[in-house]
């Protein structure tokens, strides 16, 4: 729910507290731990195991045999079960430790802070832009986006979304001399295509793909762009012999377990 608090019609209700766990593949252990009710909207969903196959619920186009459906329409289902099955379960014997980020730097959001940037730009005071997210995994070379993120200076910025902001989102980066954030969450990583709106020239990709909708939406972006990185050798499944060979998608690179660079 961590994007979910940049919706205002989302924001608006106190009871969305905070943002639980980390990204999608550590979700076996991470709902294991939680001590109530679970109601799953996204693909994402793996098999759940025992210990909270009974407490999760899946509701809209995402459904495992192990777990209760809810049904209907969006503005029409009812989640009294989910709600009732909350109430029954212990919930946190402590109060957790709290972590603040600032989120809802959406594409419209961050352009209003043009002025901002320019200015930090021609201050000195930002030398460079990093877009580091993506679709995260669990294989250990993903500790890559955590070191580039970590060995950043501090006259740069770096733009995420998607749960590979999980990487690095422990980091404190602080802010730049103007007081812009040096970290923007522009949200999902369906805004990735959002993100060329932005224009900004001279920005730097660190994007990991793990799934189809990633990697057509990274190469969408790099396409339109005009833009060409180095072929890598690792690529998600779905990348085909027949997708590979298209001409509006050659000359540019996608990356599983690996990143691509748009220098």
């Amino acid at each position: 729910m961590l994007p979910g608090h940049g919706y205002p019609e989302l924001h608006k209700y106190k009871h969305l507290v905070g943002n639980y766990g980390g990204a999608w593949y550590r979700q076996k252990r991470d709902f294991a731990e939680f001590p109530g009710a679970i109601l799953m909207t996204t693909n994402c969903i793996m098999d759940p195991p025992a210990s909270y196959a009974d407490r999760l619920y899946t509701t809209g186009e995402v459904g495992v045999a192990a777990s209760k459906h809810i049904g209907g329409t969006p503005g029409h289902k009812d989640y009294s079960e989910v709600i009732n099955r909350a109430l029954q379960l212990p919930g946190f014997s402590h109060e957790p430790e709290p972590k603040y980020v600032t989120v809802g730097f959406g594409h419209n959001a961050t352009l209003g802070a043009a002025a901002a940037v320019l200015d930090a730009v021609q201050q000195g005071q930002l030398k460079h832009i990093f877009l580091v997210g993506g679709c995260d995994a669990a294989e250990p070379s993903r500790k890559y986006y955590t070191e580039v993120v970590a060995g950043l200076p501090d006259d740069t910025m770096v733009l995420t979304l998607g749960c590979g902001k999980y990487r690095f989102y422990d980091q404190e980066l602080g802010t730049l001399a103007n007081g812009l954030p040096r970290l923007l969450d522009m949200g999902q990583v369906g805004k990735l295509l959002y993100a060329r709106h932005l224009r900004l020239d001279g920005i730097r990709m660190e994007v990991g793909n793990h799934e189809h909708a990633t990697f057509l939406l990274s190469r969408s972006m790099l396409h339109e762009a005009g833009s060409t990185a180095q072929q890598v050798p690792s690529t998600p499944s779905c990348a085909s012999r027949n997708l590979h060979a298209c001409q509006h998608l050659r000359d540019v690179c996608c990356v599983c377990s690996k990143p691509y660079l748009l220098l």
